[in-house]
């Protein structure tokens, strides 16, 4: 009597300080029949059995129970979505520039449609994770009996039998702890989730949350990462891939192990046949897709690459500009609200720019770095050649060289007698700054003539006069964490020459002058 009611005091003080998931309903519950369950324990064996029989089902459900779970379905409030980037494209339509993901996402949500489920990706998933999934409620109860008994077997877990509706509900809603609590309330959200959503929807779910390695988080993100293509363009082959990373993405990644991914894919492909999905032929050209050209195109790519190094973003410098102009209240949203941002960036502008001008600037800092003028090929390469002309305006002397064990500089006659003249030279060039470039030549003739650590810069800027509107934008050789200086915009130096084409225009289209206009 004394250990009855021992356990009785220390079952209720499990009602008031219950493990963590246990609802209120299960408290309540236990408290009522307690003393019932005592009672039939000193009856006899038969009934005892019976009555807690019946009541195995109802204390798994009350267990996992509590009020919130019904408003964690019902009230989903969906995902956060990045904002993109639009720009005007070749036939004057929206293309897509750039996706402003978070380094914490890795995610890139879709919709999937009834007619989506006949796609390879969907019907990989459904054969490999769940092959009863468009027929159970949310628990497959003769998988549940098999795994026991394989388990048991085995004398440890050694099968699953979560269904892909249990396995939105651990991802969408639960921890990863391992627990016969957790386990139990991951199975009752899952009858929830099919009593609200339907099977396409439910799918929808599994593809955007399912983590499949690299940071990818869902099948589209993975889809771009792998084959960089779209989830409904993936081939057998392709899907086999993603699919044969479910359940340990990061020990069966392809770009890591190909070796230990081969023989989990080769175990995808019988399921695939063994359930009618494929047929062996099917297999068998998949499979030599994949080992004819996929696998070897990985050879070019990072073991330790990451999604969030190929995301979407064709013009780094267009993207940061744009980002750089949104107001702060969009910009506090920018990776999570979903915004379309369309922006009067030309692609074709654009890409011809970058086509032209970065490679330019990356094979100028190629050359030998070397201060302006220190040696004669430069001095004759920049001013040899209208120097002649010059020469036959004004009395100037020819300039000399000399030469050093370390350099060769110009000569100290060359000096005196140009430094007047060449500065005068400045002022008809507008070009370069010979005078200058002499001065300063003996003290700096072993530094570089790089303006900062990154080389020589360049930025180009691309307006439309009569609208104003900005095609294409570019801030240095390149963006990259060390180099994202906006130099169209935050270098502050003078155009110089480059300038009076514009000034010179706006005077002609004023005056209504032309270059044949007689001055009287």
């Amino acid at each position: 009597m004394g250990s009855g009611f021992a356990d009785l005091e220390e079952y209720r003080k499990s009602i008031f300080d219950p493990e963590e998931g246990v609802g209120l309903f299960s408290r309540i519950f236990f408290f009522s029949v307690g003393n019932r369950l005592q009672k039939l324990a000193r009856g006899s064996l038969l009934r005892a059995t019976i009555f807690t029989g019946l009541m195995g089902a109802g204390i798994i459900f009350c267990i996992t129970f509590t009020f919130a779970d019904p408003f964690l379905v019902w009230y989903d409030a969906g995902y956060d979505e990045p904002s993109a980037l639009y720009g005007v494209g070749k036939d004057g339509k929206p293309e897509l520039i750039a996706k402003y993901v978070s380094s914490q996402s890795g995610r890139e949500t879709i919709e999937l449609t009834e007619e989506d489920m006949k796609l390879p990706v969907a019907r990989a998933f459904i054969a490999t994770e769940d092959n009863a999934f468009e027929d159970h409620w949310g628990l497959d109860l003769y998988g549940i009996a098999r795994a026991a008994v394989v388990n048991l077997l085995a004398g440890g877990i050694r099968e699953g039998a979560s269904t892909i509706t249990q396995q939105v509900a651990r991802l969408r809603y639960l921890s990863r702890e391992r627990s016969i609590v957790r386990k139990a309330r991951e199975a009752s959200l899952a009858l929830f989730l099919e009593a609200h959503f339907s099977k396409p929807e439910i799918l929808e779910l599994y593809f955007n949350e399912v983590p499949l390695g690299h940071g990818t988080r869902g099948v589209q993100a993975a889809s771009h990462f792998y084959f960089n293509k779209d989830f409904r363009e993936l081939n057998w082959g392709e899907v086999a891939v993603l699919s044969s990373l479910t359940t340990r993405p990061n020990d069966l990644t392809p770009l890591k192990y190909p070796s230990d991914s081969a023989r989990k894919i080769r175990v995808v492909f019988q399921r695939l046949i063994e359930t009618g999905m494929i047929t062996p032929t099917q297999a068998s050209e998949a499979h030599a897709y994949l080992r004819n050209e996929y696998y070897p195109s990985l050879y070019n790519r990072y073991p330790e690459e990451s999604y969030f190094g190929v995301r979407t973003n064709r013009f780094p410098y267009a993207t940061a500009y744009v980002l750089q102009e949104l107001s702060s209240r969009l910009r506090r949203k920018i990776y999570t609200g979903g915004y379309r941002i369309y922006s009067t960036i030309n692609v074709q502008h654009q890409q011809a720019a970058e086509d032209q001008m970065i490679p330019w600037l990356k094979k100028l800092n190629e050359r030998p770095k070397r201060s302006a003028f220190s040696r004669y090929e430069v001095f004759d390469n920049e001013a040899g050649d209208f120097l002649p002309l010059v020469q036959l305006m004004f009395d100037l002397p020819d300039y000399q060289i000399h030469r050093t064990k370390s350099q060769r500089d110009f000569s100290i006659e060359f000096d005196r007698h140009w430094r007047e003249d060449l500065t005068l030279l400045n002022f008809m060039t507008g070009e370069m700054k010979p005078a200058m470039a002499l001065e300063e030549d003996l003290r700096r003739s072993q530094k570089s003539t790089d303006d900062d650590e990154h080389g020589i810069q360049g930025a180009l800027i691309s307006i439309r006069p009569d609208t104003g509107a900005i095609t294409a934008v570019i801030g240095g050789t390149g963006f990259e964490s060390k180099n994202q200086q906006l130099r169209f915009e935050s270098a502050h130096r003078q155009p110089g020459s480059a300038f009076k084409p514009i000034v010179y225009a706006a005077g002609l289209d004023y005056t209504g002058r032309n270059p044949g206009t007689e001055r009287k």
